[in-house]
């Protein structure tokens, strides 16, 4: 019996690793080439629910409601990525364009000061005339002013070879609206044509799958939408505090970076800061700073804790979810491995799979279960003396009721 179940763990072992193997591979490899195709379901997924409602409460057209969801959702989603990205070139051409003239203006005074200082404090010290030629402010200034030089150039090469690929993410844009269309009109048929290729026992299964990712993937939406939301709050008073103009633009901007895995509102926040304290804002700077801080830690804090409650996965879980993800996929994985989970929860609960022992519900019980619990043991205590009083009342009303009840009884016979 031991060797058989040596066997049978042996086998399992083999089998997970096959799997988790086929899986980095297929996020890594696969996924990338299937990109279009996997955003216009989860697309499909979120939006089904409303092309339904529309068609089944307003009589509406499938194919025409949902062509103009699809049109009304990517073209508000194309519209701010437009208007982000034609700011955000718009700053890092200016940006990029004036830092000679701002390194020559304000860092290279900055520096020059800072050198004068530096060889009147070597000055007073025995220093080799080796080293103090080679810590010469002239020399450092001249060596930074052609690096920026240097930089602005390749910058503005950097873009314009990046341009090059703009016809594929086209290519890939256009597909993946084309692709949205189509599975939101045809969703019941496509569905159908994949069921009737398995057997009848895994239908069930995989349209449960199907049904439970879709609430998933909107639980997790509204969970990041929330963060985004709180982020922009603090970022507004962060920058109302530090005196900027047009607070609350910037702020939704940087919140929209803040939930990207990879950028993060660090990018942003950061080099302004520097720039800031470099021309003399000092202040300004370390607030920024300051307001980047608060913001991560408080982004690391809350974030496990709202995603955890909204899909049903406990905070640490949460976490190690997201690091894990981070770790072995990538950026994806930051969502790809919590959905994954908290999807298998789903179906645990509902009994359809069953990867784990639970505890019986009589020994966990839920919270709320709890809490009434306890205000019932709270409201009992309360009310005992009032309970023992009307009862000890209740025993001398019956007691003096008995005479009479036989003086009546006699009377009768």
């Amino acid at each position: 019996m031991n060797i058989e179940k040596k066997k049978s763990f042996i086998i399992n072992f083999f089998y997970f690793v096959i799997l988790f193997g086929l899986s980095v591979l297929a996020v890594r490899f696969v996924l990338p080439a299937l990109f279009p195709f996997a955003i216009a379901l989860l697309v499909t997924l979120l939006l089904r629910p409303l092309v339904n409602l529309a068609v089944k409460k307003l009589r509406f057209n499938r194919k025409a409601t949902s062509a103009i969801v699809v049109i009304l959702f990517y073209g508000t989603i194309g519209l701010l990525v437009v208007l982000l990205v034609i700011k955000l070139v718009s700053y890092i051409g200016y940006a990029v364009g004036r830092l000679p003239e701002f390194f020559n203006q304000t860092i290279a005074p900055a520096l020059g000061a800072a050198g004068e200082k530096i060889s009147e404090l070597l000055s007073r010290f025995d220093i080799d005339g080796d080293l103090s030629t080679d810590i010469n402010p002239a020399k450092v200034i001249s060596s930074l002013s052609s690096m920026i030089t240097d930089f602005s150039g390749k910058a503005v090469a950097f873009v314009g070879s990046y341009a090059t690929s703009i016809p594929a993410l086209l290519l890939n844009i256009v597909i993946t609206v084309i692709s949205t269309a189509f599975m939101l009109i045809d969703y019941d048929s496509i569905k159908g044509f994949v069921a009737r290729q398995l057997p009848d026992e895994k239908r069930r299964f995989w349209s449960s799958v199907a049904e439970h990712l879709g609430k998933v993937i909107w639980k997790y939406l509204t969970s990041y939408l929330m963060i985004m939301f709180i982020t922009f709050v603090e970022l507004s008073i962060g920058l109302l505090c530090v005196g900027q103009k047009s607070p609350f633009g910037i702020a939704a901007g940087i919140a929209v970076f803040d939930i990207l895995p990879v950028v993060g509102s660090g990018t942003v926040l950061g080099p302004w800061a520097v720039i800031c304290m470099l021309s003399g804002n000092v202040g300004k700077g370390v607030g920024l700073l300051i307001v980047w801080g608060v913001i991560s830690v408080i982004r690391q804090i809350i974030e496990p804790k709202i995603i955890g409650d909204t899909v049903g996965m406990h905070p640490l879980l949460t976490l190690f979810a997201m690091l894990f993800g981070n770790f072995v996929y990538g950026g994806i994985g930051i969502f790809l491995v919590p959905i994954t989970i908290a999807l298998c929860q789903n179906l645990q609960r509902q009994g359809i799979i069953h990867l784990y022992k639970t505890a019986p519900e009589d020994d966990a019980p839920e919270e709320e279960d709890r809490l009434a619990h306890a205000a019932d043991s709270l409201f009992t205590k309360i009310t005992a003396p009032l309970r023992r009083r009307a009862e000890k009342k209740k025993a001398e009303k019956q007691k003096n009721e008995k005479p009479d009840d036989g003086k009546d009884d006699g009377g009768r016979d």
